[in-house]
């Protein structure tokens, strides 16, 4: 053989096996990254759909010169009374705790849903409201005394007044 082709073997060989060496490092480095934000994404869409089954929950309860409104809209948590108003992202399980009550009440008669008590009427009680939106159908409850809501729906309240920290 040629001195020539001899210089050009080595490098070649040489070239291509550390290319392909590090062709090899680099391929399992992108396997890595590509693997990692697949899961990533997976993950971050199956959070958006559980969130988005959740129901929209709005409570209201007012008096002359006082109110106070707690809501649940996707996965936060939003408090105002008066001028005190807090959010916050709520865990997991609360969100799955809200869907096993609503799912137990039945909201095509939540507009029958009655107390016996009427303070609200001369104002020794708080008027409370609440309605609950799913899947853009929205059910309202008649209005009732805040210390005293529908035997149906005070597992849902006290689980949402549960949430103020």
């Amino acid at each position: 053989m040629n001195y020539k082709y001899i210089k050009i073997y080595k490098f070649r060989k040489t070239f291509f096996t550390t290319w392909k060496s590090k062709n090899h490092n680099m391929n399992t480095y992108n396997f890595f990254i590509i693997g990692t934000l697949f899961l990533a994404t997976v993950n971050s869409f199956s959070q958006k759909q559980a969130f988005k089954n959740i129901p929209q929950i709005f409570y209201h309860a007012s008096t002359r010169g006082y109110s106070k409104e707690l809501q649940v809209k996707r996965n936060i948590f939003f408090y105002k009374e008066d001028k005190k108003e807090l959010s916050y992202n709520l865990r997991n399980k609360d969100l799955k705790k809200i869907q096993k009550i609503i799912n137990s009440i039945d909201l095509k008669k939540i507009k029958e849903f009655t107390t016996t008590s009427k303070k609200r009427f001369s104002d020794r009680a708080l008027q409370a409201t609440i309605s609950i939106t799913i899947n853009d159908i929205t059910y309202n409850a008649l209005p009732f005394d805040e210390e005293h809501p529908p035997k149906e729906l005070t597992p849902l309240i006290l689980l949402l007044k549960g949430f103020i920290k």
